[in-house]
């Protein structure tokens, strides 16, 4: 478009200069006004050339500034997509973990294993049975219907009780070593540490059951619902052969409702730290 208008001008200076006669006083022209009005017209299209021009390349480098302003929010919002996606799965993968690894530990404590290939739990002594080796199992009592449950309240006039029952089972097992660690957890907080020897160096055959009782100290407990007592138990027992287990378990019994469950594992390190302070352990 510019072109032709340089073109146009241009025939318009030539038709302006139409009927030049050359004269010694003015050479080429007769008019020198006619040749202004030429000059002037070819330098107004050479200006509207440049300002076109000048035009043209302010909308191509505005053009390119807001496509290069898109990319980088572009960039931003996948860098930050990217960042949380990330941060989530890592996350969700060590949920995962914790629950795998707490799944796993719980099973142990009751001799039982998770078999992938069959996609069930079994016992661990159907592992042993090709082998001569017994298999005792010793430390709290599973839950039976018609049988006391493994932790229990008991109440007198005087004073409240939490009641524990240890068994063996599966074979004869010696130099049975239970040291357990409690404190109770009222209102979130911990409280009364306290240690206490269940067996040293013991003989049990299977089936035995042994008790032992927390009182506290001629006082009656009212107990709130989110209260618990927080369990650990560090177990070392032997089978008839010699081979040896050192178990240890985190525990916490609710009264009200008389469950017994596994501590999650961050629940297991203040725990051990307030036994540490506490001076138990």
């Amino acid at each position: 478009m510019s072109i032709a208008l340089l073109l146009i001008s241009v025939l318009i200076a030539a038709l302006a200069l139409k009927g030049i006669h050359f004269q010694r006083k003015w050479p080429f022209v007769d008019k020198p006004s006619d040749v202004l009005v030429a000059i002037l017209t070819i330098a107004l299209v050479i200006l509207t050339h440049i300002s076109d021009k000048q035009h043209e390349n302010a909308l191509n480098q505005k053009q390119h500034d807001a496509d290069s302003t898109q990319k980088t929010k572009d960039n931003v919002h996948k860098i930050r997509e990217d960042s949380l996606a990330g941060a989530y799965g890592v996350m969700l993968n060590n949920e995962t973990n914790r629950n795998i690894t707490t799944f796993n530990k719980a099973l142990q404590d009751y001799r039982l294993h998770y078999d992938s290939g069959q996609k069930r739990i079994i016992s661990s002594l159907q592992d042993s049975l090709h082998q001569n080796q017994s298999t005792p199992f010793v430390g709290l009592c599973l839950s039976y219907v018609g049988q006391p449950a493994p932790i229990y309240i008991t109440k007198s006039s005087k004073e409240t009780c939490v009641n524990f029952r240890f068994c063996t089972t599966g074979a004869l097992a010696n130099h049975i070593y239970i040291d357990m660690y409690t404190a109770f957890s009222k209102g979130g907080t911990l409280v009364d540490a306290k240690k206490t020897v269940v067996c040293k160096d013991d003989t049990k055959d299977a089936g035995t059951i042994s008790s032992t009782q927390l009182c506290n100290n001629g006082q009656l407990i009212i107990w709130a619902i989110s209260d618990t007592l927080c369990i650990y138990l560090e177990k070392k027992y032997k089978n008839t052969e010699g081979k040896s287990w050192n178990v240890k378990q985190y525990l916490y019994f609710v009264p009200v409702t008389g469950e017994v469950l596994n501590m999650e594992p961050d629940r297991e390190d203040a725990f051990v730290a307030f036994l540490k302070r506490s001076r138990v352990l």
